[in-house]
């Protein structure tokens, strides 16, 4: 008899409540402190579940992948892709329900008494509730450096290419994670020590630095990341591969303003490369390029312009002599997908030669804008 009325008094709500006050660090009991009932905890189970959701995404999406490229078709490419998207939404949502777990306490599902977590200040005497405008702010503040950050990050050399082709739609899913830590940080920053910014007027200085913290995490991460872009990717290094495939000579030493576009798959790319100099040394980079060796340039000015077709009828009319030519030059806009530093058109003094190099598996164009001093050269195999 004595053992059972020591096993009944244990499970009082007093014992129960003494055992909820332990320091010693684990999840939340199953037990009513005041009631005895069953706890329930709804965001902590949904935040499970989303984990699991991701692994199992994470862990299937490439097979199914790797079967559509085996020969598995259409289906299984849908399939990979829905899982794939299943997988990143998944992945976003981890730290934001991380972060409703944290700010919602469990509550007792027989007496709805909501019960304290490991995560709570010991010293608390006062129920605060969760500052949402002071959230909200620091979110913004959050979402407008990621925004600013992947900006930024397209302005790198190198995304172009079929190797980093993918990385932009990494940054922005890492971005989507990055601003679920935040969320996740302020929750547990206002958990711990809500008390004792209870009539300090410091509730907003501590949200918004768990924020900034974050936010330098991320600039940290995005600015290691372009300038290892930028050292592997510098356009004066990866010059010599434009100008290799369109037979030019060597980039001046004093070109500035250098930009490079390079894409590549198999035996088919395109090739375009930029850069500015003094007038002598734009004439003695074409006297040394062999492939502008007995090749004529045609010359335009003001008079006599270098113009994008406005559809495809004119660019016919103007090609077969349809009608009366108005003295210019047009081109098809749609004919190279090339970056908008690459400029076509030429609307005063300028050249263009036109490229074929390698027994004429390379085609292309070089133009030179005379009014700025600008070299433009484009390259092409298919």
């Amino acid at each position: 008899m004595t053992d059972k009325n020591n096993e009944r008094e244990a499970q009082t709500p007093a014992g129960v409540e003494a055992a909820l006050a332990s320091p010693a660090p684990g999840p939340v009991k199953s037990c009513c402190p005041q009631c005895g009932g069953p706890v329930k905890q709804t965001w902590r189970d949904v935040s499970t579940l989303v984990c699991a959701t991701f692994c199992v995404t994470l862990m299937f999406a490439p097979v199914l992948f790797f079967m559509a490229i085996g020969g598995g078709g259409r289906v299984f490419a849908i399939l990979g892709l829905v899982v794939g998207a299943i997988a990143v939404l998944s992945f976003w949502a981890m730290p934001a329900v991380g972060a409703l777990a944290v700010v919602v306490r469990p509550r007792c599902r027989s007496c709805g008494h909501r019960l304290h977590t490991r995560l709570d200040d010991p010293q608390r005497s006062t129920e605060a509730p969760f500052p949402k405008r002071l959230a909200i702010i620091g979110s913004a503040i959050l979402l407008v450096i990621l925004a600013v950050s992947l900006l930024w990050l397209r302005t790198a050399p190198g995304l172009e290419t079929s190797v980093m082709g993918l990385r932009p739609y990494l940054w922005i899913i890492l971005a989507g994670f990055a601003f679920g830590l935040g969320l996740l940080s302020q929750a547990m920053v206002w958990r711990r020590w809500r008390a004792r910014m209870m009539g300090t007027g410091r509730e907003g200085c501590v949200l918004l630095l768990a924020t900034l913290v974050v936010g330098a995490g991320w600039l940290a991460l995005t600015a290691g990341d372009y300038c290892y872009l930028s050292r592997t990717y510098d356009p004066v290094k990866r010059a010599p591969q434009v100008l290799d495939r369109a037979g030019l000579a060597p980039l001046p030493p004093s070109a500035r303003d250098v930009r490079v576009y390079s894409w590549a798959f198999l035996l088919s790319g395109q090739f375009a490369l930029r850069f500015a100099a003094e007038p002598s040394v734009i004439e003695q980079f074409l006297t040394a390029s062999p492939s502008l060796k007995g090749v004529t340039c045609r010359t335009y000015s003001t008079e006599r312009m270098r113009l994008p077709a406005h559809s495809t009828d004119d660019l016919f009319a103007h090609l077969f002599s349809d009608r009366p030519s108005d003295g210019h030059d047009y081109y098809d806009p749609n004919l190279h997908s090339l970056p908008d530093w690459y400029h076509k058109s030429i609307r005063d003094l300028g050249r263009r030669y036109e490229i074929s190099w390698y027994e004429g598996k390379f085609q292309g164009e070089l133009i030179v804008d005379d009014t700025n001093y600008v070299v433009y050269v484009h390259v092409s195999r298919f």
